[in-house]
């Protein structure tokens, strides 16, 4: 609460009798003689003047003398409900924002995904909230696509997800997904818009969202704004989280799924991409990996998406400069270091394993719905077990994954399929307490494309093979 301070006017109390403002002093003795009191000004004697330069006191006041006092009342009582009404609206606005931070709780929606600054406990970019999206800008100025909205697919702190229709030149229409800001999250857009533009970090793979155009409009109605859009290719399978809520996966689909995901992952961290001829490229840390931003697309493959914290990995960079990039994150999804602020700033591969942790733990929520299982429980988000709240905030996941050291719980029942206890042991490399321990991300790709080859979980050995299989 914002501290509200008080302004108080003292006022002099003026006697009754003005004759007593004389210059100086006066004897007067007590006396209940009307008499007396009607000449007491003739028993007034000389004053003496400390101050013989100084001009003469003025006549006695009067009560037209109090009129200056009086506005100076009024003034510093009207400064003072200015405060407490500016104070009181600065406290709703603070009490809205928190509110809106706090989203729906489902699991259908991205009501975990609340990215925030190491320090607070709500989101300043992502956390879903029930309110109105923003304004379809049927009306606005310098717009240089041609695109219709047509029905919002999702909405968050950021402002919304629009599904839209882009009509191109020669008059044909394309689904796209139109990614509207607020212009208070402007930079999000920004750092999405630079990443996906910035040729050294070559943000074009299969498994990372297409990215199409960054516009700034200016729409007119309902009131002018300005608003920033990121248009990008639409994937009608929606998010890997909504997906997992309302369907089971094979093992086919489950090691799509993982390898795809893994994948799109080893791309970003790569700094070396292509073989004839290689190419060198700036890692990228996503640094908010989870279900709700991994995409599905028509095949079964996935995508990632959201980048709004995404960070470019300058070797050059110094420690004061990653440091000052934030440490940032889904309170739910980061690892051990990034709760206890502990980072290794001296090495930028501390960024890629923070992103490898939270890849275990979509891999987990994967492999909990995949049928190979003798018995599919329902869709949850990792440490649902553990918390009892949708959003858990710093203090409570730090308490979880770093003090007690607990992880997701993974069901003996996977120990009884060859497959899944493979899948199983890479999660607990992926989400080892020391991040130097964990796998990489191709080695995770890598362990996934193998598994794609078995059958429903087990290795299915070729006529002649006499060796066990090996996993990387």
């Amino acid at each position: 609460m914002c501290n509200q301070q008080l302004f108080y006017a003292t006022a002099l109390t003026i006697p009754s009798r003005p004759e007593v403002f004389t210059k100086g002093y006066y004897n007067v003795s007590p006396s209940n003689d009307n008499s007396t009191r009607r000449n007491r000004s003739s028993n007034l004697e000389e004053p003496f003047d400390p101050l013989p330069d100084r001009e003469e006191a003025s006549t006695p006041r009067t009560p037209e003398n109090k009129e200056p006092v009086f506005i100076a009342v009024i003034l510093v009582v009207t400064i003072a409900c200015v405060a407490i009404a500016t104070s009181t609206i600065f406290f709703l606005l603070i009490k809205l924002r928190r509110q809106r931070a706090d989203g729906m709780c489902t699991v259908t929606s991205n009501t975990d995904s609340t990215s925030l600054d190491i320090g607070t406990e709500y989101s300043d970019t992502k956390a879903v909230d029930g309110g109105t999206p923003p304004q379809s800008p049927n009306l606005y100025e310098n717009s240089r696509l041609n695109l219709h909205l047509d029905e919002v697919i999702g909405r968050g702190r950021f402002g919304a997800v629009w599904r839209a229709e882009l009509k191109t030149e020669d008059e044909k229409e394309t689904t796209v997904a139109v990614k509207v800001f607020y212009e208070f999250d402007s930079t999000s857009w920004n750092v999405e818009k630079e990443l996906f533009n910035d040729p050294a970090l070559v943000l074009k793979h299969e498994n990372i969202i297409r990215f199409m155009k960054a516009e700034v409009r200016q729409i007119t109605y309902p009131q002018p704004q300005r608003q920033y859009w990121l248009i990008s290719q639409y994937y009608p399978g929606g998010s890997l989280q909504d997906y997992l809520s309302e369907n089971t996966v094979t093992w086919d689909e489950f090691c799509r799924m993982a390898c795809s995901t893994a994948k799109g992952v080893a791309h970003l961290h790569a700094d070396v991409i292509g073989e004839d001829p290689p190419m060198n490229k700036y890692p990228v840390a996503h640094r908010d990996l989870k279900s709700s931003n991994v995409l599905i697309k028509d095949d079964g493959s996935c995508v990632i998406a959201d980048f709004g914290l995404a960070l470019k990995l300058d070797p050059r960079a110094s420690e004061q400069e990653l440091a000052n990039s934030g440490q940032v994150g889904t309170p739910r999804y980061m690892p051990p270091e990034a709760l206890e602020s502990k980072i290794n700033l001296q090495n930028i591969e501390s960024f890629k394993q923070i992103d490898v942790y939270s890849l275990s733990l979509i891999i987990w929520e994967i492999a909990r719905r995949c049928t190979v299982l003798p018995d599919v429980p329902d869709y949850e988000l990792p440490y649902t077990e553990q918390l009892h709240g949708c959003h858990p905030t710093i203090d409570e996941m730090r308490a979880i994954v770093a003090k007690r050291q607990e992880r997701p719980v993974i069901p003996e029942t996977w120990q009884g399929i060859n497959g899944m206890s493979i899948v199983a042991n890479t999660i607990i490399e992926c989400w080892d307490e020391d991040p130097e321990a964990r796998l990489t991300a191709s080695c995770i790709a890598t362990r996934f494309s193998q598994f794609h080859e078995w059958k429903d979980g087990e290795h299915l050995a070729s006529p002649g093979d006499l060796h066990p299989t090996t996993i990387i």
